[in-house]
């Protein structure tokens, strides 16, 4: 694939967790970004991996902070 960077990887990433409520493998970003180098597969699968830790980290919080019965 030309053009691709770690943006096009993290956006992807990103995309397919929101539709399907799974994250995506590894092995199925090299398999959807096959012929990309190592190094953008690594920093796209890094940069999604550290924004869904941060939101998934905030979202708990968020969680522990409700009080019984009370709405968001």
């Amino acid at each position: 694939m030309k053009n691709v960077n770690q943006w096009h990887i993290y956006s992807w990433m990103k995309t397919s967790w929101m539709t399907t409520g799974a994250v995506p493998s590894n092995k199925q970003v090299i398999k959807r970004f096959s012929g990309v180098d190592t190094e953008t597969l690594i920093e796209g699968i890094v940069e999604f991996r550290l924004a869904y830790d941060r939101d998934l980290k905030h979202i708990k919080n968020s969680q522990a902070d409700e009080k019984p019965g009370e709405i968001s």
